[in-house]
């Protein structure tokens, strides 16, 4: 019987709820549960008393009682439930041990409550910790709305004190219009309690303006140093771009003697060299301004033939190059800056002629509006053209 009351206790501890919810329904039910089974601890501890006494008396046994201890009773409250039993008997080798096994599945499920009781306390520590949360929002919006407040006091009290103000001014007029008409003689009892707060009121403000005054003339300077560092920037990029020009006209310059250089090589390595003089024909279509400026940005000039001689070679250059066909060419003599007063490009006067003549037509006969001679490839012969007429050219070096 002891055995199968003890166990079924260890039964009832094992299943017993944590969930408050449960512990609320079943609560009654586990209170007669447990008066029921102290009621038969108590009958079963008394039968063993007896047979202990029995025994002792008979001589087979010595017995030690343990001190008596009050009773427990279990807590009437919702919370939960811890038994301590402590039971007297004097059992045998095998009872010890399976007392030992039963004292070892209580302390677990003493354990066990504990770590429930534990997950508990900690539910509850994160909830106060919510509250409290919640606590100091709150308190931060009271902080918030008592500030607001203070402002908006201390606006009210600079208007009153600016109606003050007002009122004091409107009281000295009225003061010294009475003084002008001379109506009143008795002097009147001066107010100074207002005027002194509206004189600290009025240096208070002075102080202010002061102040923001001084920030204005800090920012002041800051802004003409800043403005002077930027000049001071600005003067050096200026440096550093007429620099920049400078090199770029200087390379612009080496690049043209270069073009000028190798373009005088070309000349006299591609064409025909008459003693000092290279000769190189150009066999696609410019005008005669166009074709000169080609001639110049490479080292040279329109050919101008000095001489018979000259014009000879020059005239035999270009019969070779288009024989059999004949093309016009130009050649570097114009009259352009007076009719009838033909100059080589160099600006010096042209002393031989070899203009085309026959029965039906005799050059030049273009008159102010063919000012550029141009010679044919076939035999040499010069002809008076219009100078934006487009053909080929012919450059010397």
């Amino acid at each position: 019987m002891l055995r199968s009351s003890v166990f079924l206790m260890l039964l009832c501890l094992s299943q017993f709820p944590s969930s408050q919810a449960r512990e609320k329904v079943n609560g009654k039910r586990i209170a007669n549960e447990v008066s029921e089974m102290e009621n038969h601890i108590l009958s079963e501890e008394q039968k063993i008393d007896l047979e202990n006494l029995r025994k002792f008396l008979l001589g087979d046994l010595d017995v030690t009682l343990p001190p008596e201890d009050p009773p427990v009773l279990p807590p009437k409250t919702e919370a939960k439930l811890s038994f301590n039993i402590t039971l007297i008997s004097v059992p045998k080798k095998e009872e010890k041990k399976e007392e030992k096994l039963q004292v070892e599945d209580k302390e677990k499920e003493v354990q066990v409550q504990q770590t429930e009781m534990g997950e508990d306390q900690g539910e509850m520590q994160k909830k106060a910790g919510e509250e409290e949360e919640d606590e100091t929002q709150e308190k931060e919006v009271e902080e918030e709305e008592e500030l607001k407040k203070e402002v908006e006091e201390e606006e009210e009290e600079e208007k009153v004190q600016k109606k003050k103000v007002e009122d004091v001014q409107e009281e000295d007029k009225m003061d010294v219009g009475d003084t002008v008409t001379g109506a009143a003689t008795t002097a009147q009892v001066p107010t100074t309690v207002p005027a002194d707060d509206n004189l600290s009121y009025i240096l208070s403000r002075l102080s202010g303006i002061e102040s923001a005054i001084h920030r204005l003339n800090v920012q002041f300077y800051g802004l003409d140093v800043k403005v002077s560092q930027m000049s001071q920037s600005v003067s050096k990029i200026r440096n550093k771009l007429s620099e920049a020009e400078d090199a770029i006209t200087s390379v612009s310059e080496l690049n043209l003697r270069n073009q000028r250089q190798i373009g005088h090589i070309e000349g006299c390595m591609k064409g025909k060299r008459y003693f000092h003089k290279c000769f190189l024909l150009f066999q696609h279509f410019e005008d005669y301004a166009t074709a000169q400026n080609h001639c110049y940005t490479r080292g040279g000039n329109l050919a101008m033939p000095f001489d018979q001689q000259e014009f000879a070679a020059l005239s035999q250059y270009l019969h070779d190059a288009f024989f059999p066909f004949n093309w016009p060419i130009w050649i570097g003599i114009n009259d352009r800056r007076s009719e009838g007063l033909y100059l080589f490009e160099n600006g010096h006067r042209v002393s031989y002629f070899n203009w085309y003549k026959d029965h039906m037509v005799t050059q030049p006969n273009g008159g102010l509006q063919e000012n550029c001679v141009s010679i044919s490839s076939a035999d040499g012969k010069w002809w008076d053209n219009d100078c934006s007429r487009r053909m080929y050219y012919v450059c010397e070096y």
